[in-house]
């Protein structure tokens, strides 16, 4: 199950889902105290019944303290936009990117919150400009690097931003809170719409300056420097020395299908295949397996495990009594401790005749953008000798969410479903880890240069070679 796709527009801003300024729109009206009330107690007692991964939370970790905290703070937050920054961040202190608090797209369209026309790109902590208006072109340099907003540094913008965001790797926490437009209320660059801000650059040739923008994101029409593209679902095209570059943005669609069925020929042809989910997010896992039996797979592969935690309630009863005369292993105190699980193991698949030669290499080139239903994708094809996987760790978050509705318009996410690699390990939290490491740097992304590709080219050509 791949994060929807509003929540990503939401998130991430108009430019990335069409650059149309969104008509305004008003804020909901605060829920009473009792909804407002209402609403924490749910994500509590949702979480604490269906929550698969409190063994990653720290050990001193309390719920209960989180909950009667924010209990506090809900009871005296005056307006919609705190309501749910509250929520959120007690949600997200749980640490998991399928977990969380979705404010409805009002929210947004109001433009209570907003970000400049300034997309940043994550390289570790450091937020590189990747691209501006037409107008902040001078004075906000395509690759220029912001050190500080409005005087407080980038690191530390960064933590005071982290707490409303989920996440369940670092690497993708750090990325994202950087990588977002703000729209939402999300992003170190966020804050109230149409607010002045200050950003201090540092510029390539190591000189710095201070740049005053304003929070319009949301109110008109960019001419961004560099035109976002539309990804289309497949992207295919030649590359040198025989190889085919083949994009695969989402597994979302059943259309993929057909569309690698009209792809077999460049196929069958070339030497090597370059297989790019980096920006696949995901979808429906059973449309990756797919093309993985008919055309990618060179032999039988299993699916991802997964378990989710189960309860019989009289066991619990009889569980904690047993707690109590300090028995805390016997199944009776499982249930009562919450860590008993249905499990379920990887589904067992063949691949068709069709399948492409055995002979052509595949590099598969991930990011941490690469989630969900990709990342199962990447954890079928484990061990296939046909494939290298090429780039950084992925997303690392997957599951299904229970989702539960909040009220205010809010829907609640609670990540029920854990799953993993069919021989147990564990790529939840962690991110599908690469075989060749290729990791994009402040001077590749200035110059242009696609290390992944070009990493996954070498290793097709050595491989083409042997």
């Amino acid at each position: 199950m791949r994060p929807a796709l509003r929540l990503i527009c939401a998130l991430l801003g108009a430019p990335l889902c069409g650059s149309r300024a969104a008509a305004q729109a008003t804020l909901p009206d605060l829920p009473t105290r009792e909804d407002r009330i209402l609403a924490v107690s749910t994500i509590w007692s949702e979480a604490k019944r269906s929550f698969a991964y409190w063994d990653r939370v720290p050990p001193t970790f309390d719920w209960d303290a989180q909950y009667r905290a924010t209990l506090a703070e809900i009871i005296a937050v005056a307006d919609f936009p705190s309501y749910v920054q509250v929520l959120r961040r007690f949600t997200a202190s749980l640490r998991d990117g399928h977990t969380l608090v979705q404010a409805p797209q009002r929210v947004v369209d109001a433009r209570y919150w907003d970000g400049p026309w300034v997309s940043l790109r994550a390289v570790g902590t450091r937020a590189i400009v990747a691209n501006v208006d037409s107008v902040l072109a001078d004075s906000i340099p395509i690759g220029s690097e912001v050190i500080a907003i409005d005087g407080v540094s980038t690191e530390q913008r960064i933590e005071q931003v982290k707490p409303y965001h989920a996440a369940s790797t670092p690497h993708v926490w750090t990325s994202d809170v950087i990588q977002f437009s703000g729209r939402n209320g999300i992003g170190i660059l966020a804050g109230r719409a149409d607010a002045p801000m200050t950003l201090t650059l540092a510029h390539e040739n190591g000189t710095r300056r201070t740049v005053s923008v304003r929070r319009d994101r949301g109110s008109r029409r960019s001419a961004w420097l560099r035109p976002p593209v539309a990804l289309p679902l497949v992207e295919a095209r030649p590359l040198a020395d025989g190889m085919l570059y083949l994009a695969i943005n989402s597994f979302n669609d059943r259309a993929l299908a057909a569309r690698l069925d009209s792809l077999r020929p460049m196929m069958e042809r070339a030497r090597g295949i370059v297989i790019d989910i980096r920006r696949n997010p995901g979808g429906n896992s059973g449309n990756g397996y797919l093309a993985l039996q008919h055309h990618f797979g060179s032999r039988a592969f299993t699916t991802s495990a997964w378990r989710s935690r189960t309860e019989i309630q009289s066991r619990r009863a009889w569980g904690k009594q047993a707690v109590e005369q300090g028995d805390s292993t016997s199944e009776n105190a499982r249930h009562w401790r919450g860590v008993t699980w249905f499990q379920q193991p990887g589904e067992r698949m063949e691949i068709t005749s069709r399948v492409l030669d055995r002979s052509i290499p595949i590099a598969v080139l991930i990011s941490r953008q690469t989630g969900s239903a990709a990342e199962d994708f990447l954890v079928a094809l484990d061990g296939d000798p046909r494939f290298t996987i090429v780039g950084e760790p992925t997303n690392g978050s997957t599951g299904q969410p229970i989702f539960v509705g909040l009220p205010g318009g809010l829907t609640l996410w609670i990540c029920t479903k854990r799953d993993a690699y069919p021989d147990g390990r564990e790529f939840v939290g962690v991110g599908v880890q690469p075989q060749v490491l290729a990791l994009e740097t402040v001077e590749s992304l200035r110059r242009g240069q696609d290390v992944a590709l070009d990493a996954g080219m070498r290793v097709l050509r050595e491989r083409a070679a042997r």
